[in-house]
Parts: structure tokens; C-alpha cells; sequence
């Protein structure tokens, strides 16, 4: 199909998608499209997405210090400035702030640790994930109290989701009691961010739903409610639809 016709066809579609608060990439993954082509799209029909890259700002020491001294993150402090955050971490180890080694804290448990704490104290997981320095869907694991082993990944109810092998099965555990985020433990009807993209893929492949809810160990019912709450403009969205669930579950269990 050329460009010309993703643009009459898809166009309107992305258009009403990106004025209701949906990402690009989360839009092109709903419609099926490269994100870059969504781009492209969105700028030859005269509704560009992004804010044009500007000057790099020019570093102030003294802000530099004063805002890692109170947040402790040197990516909050390099913002204020508005500069690299290399460049903000330079002056923060000529001032004697921060070591001059840098060490890489993915996949170490300090990272976890201080993950963990940076969402206890209110940080979004995207926003602890990018402070410690490792994927949101890491950070999102660390909460939920699921452990990755090989190419498996080991829900706090037992569940297994296994990847090289596309199956889903639970096995035994000791004691279910809360994961890392003190929530009770994973009900049935829990659905986690990979279960959605998976009934994400399944509904562009136009798989029937009780397939889809085979595959990810669902209930019919389960998977049928979940399309219907996280679909806008007749596409299912999955990372808006999780979103929407932990803005749900944010409230305080009793």
C-alpha cells in the first residue's frame, strides 16, 4: 500500500487516537503500522507529534547542585538545566556530589532496591525505571514480585509464562500472600501488561476470543470485559488499558 493511501486511510484514525492522550507508538501498535510511518502520517496530514529539538541549554553549576541535593537524581537536575545528562553529572563529580566511576545498576539488587523505593515514595515505574537505569518493564516486575528465570516469567500466584515454549501454566508455591507492591496476591482475573499485548496481537490477527483467552489462560468473559474497557475509536490499546488498571488499583488495600 503506498503512503498516499495509509494517509486517507489511517490518517483521521491517528489523528482522533493522539488528540485523546494515546502515544504514538501505542497507536501504530493498534493499527498495525510502523511507528515511524505513524509519524510520517501524522506530519503529512498537518498534525505533527513532538515538540521540535531546540538549542542545548547551557549548564548552570549552581541549579545543577541545588536540585540533585534535594531530588538526589541527576537526570531531575540535568532537566532543570536543561542540559545532557552526562553533562550535569560531570559537574556534580568536579563538585565531589557524585563518583567519579560510573557503575551501571541494571539487573543489580541496589537498582532494585532503590526502584522499589523511589515507587513506594510515589514515582511513576516509568519514571523509577529511567532513575535506576533499566526498562519500565523491569520496574514493573520488581513491583508486582515477579521473577524472570530463562525465558519464563514467574508470577507471585505461580503462574508461568513461558516464552521459547508459548505456553502459559502455574506450578505450586509455598505461600501466596502479596508481591512486592503489597497487593493482594494475582486473582484469575488480573491481567498483566503482556496479557494485554498478547490479546492485542490475537485481535490483529482477527484470532476468536476464546483462542485468545486459551493462550493466556484467561477466562472468556475475562478477556471479553478488558477489550471493551480498553478500546478507543474501535482499537484495543493495551499499554493505555494497563495504564488505566494500576491508576485503578492505585488506591490503598485495605
Amino acid at each position: 500500500m503506498s503512503f498516499q493511501e495509509d494517509c486517507d486511510r489511517f490518517g483521521n484514525q491517528l489523528t482522533r487516537l493522539v488528540n485523546a492522550g494515546i502515544p504514538v507508538k501505542e497507536a501504530a501498535a493498534a493499527i498495525g503500522l510502523p511507528r515511524q510511518r505513524c509519524y510520517a502520517i501524522l506530519r503529512a496530514i498537518g498534525r505533527p507529534v513532538g515538540k521540535p529539538r531546540g538549542r542545548v541549554g547551557t549548564p548552570d553549576p549552581q541549579l545543577i547542585v541545588t536540585v540533585y541535593g534535594e531530588t538526589g537524581s541527576i537526570s531531575a537536575a540535568a532537566r532543570a538545566s536543561g542540559v545532557a545528562q552526562s553533562v550535569a553529572r560531570r559537574i556534580l563529580v568536579a563538585e565531589g556530589m557524585v563518583s567519579k566511576e560510573r557503575i551501571s545498576p541494571k539487573g543489580k539488587p541496589g537498582a532494585k532496591r532503590r526502584c522499589l523505593e523511589l515507587i513506594e515514595a510515589g514515582w511513576s515505574a516509568r519514571r523509577a525505571a529511567r532513575e535506576v537505569g533499566v526498562n519500565e518493564r523491569t520496574a514493573r516486575d520488581w513491583r508486582q514480585g515477579i521473577r524472570r528465570s530463562n525465558s519464563k516469567r514467574i508470577h507471585p500466584d505461580g503462574r508461568v509464562v513461558d516464552y521459547h515454549h508459548g505456553t502459559v501454566y502455574t506450578q505450586s508455591v509455598t505461600s501466596v500472600t502479596c508481591d512486592g507492591s503489597g497487593r493482594p496476591a494475582i486473582s484469575d482475573r488480573y491481567l498483566s501488561v503482556e496479557d494485554r499485548i498478547a490479546i492485542a496481537d490475537g485481535l490483529l490477527v482477527e484470532d476468536s476470543l476464546r483462542t485468545i483467552a486459551a493462550r493466556i489462560g484467561k477466562n472468556v468473559s475475562t478477556v471479553s470485559r478488558e477489550i471493551r474497557r480498553g478500546s478507543l475509536e474501535g482499537r484495543y490499546l493495551p499499554y493505555q488499558a494497563d495504564r488505566a488498571a494500576a491508576a485503578a488499583d492505585s488506591a490503598p488495600w485495605s
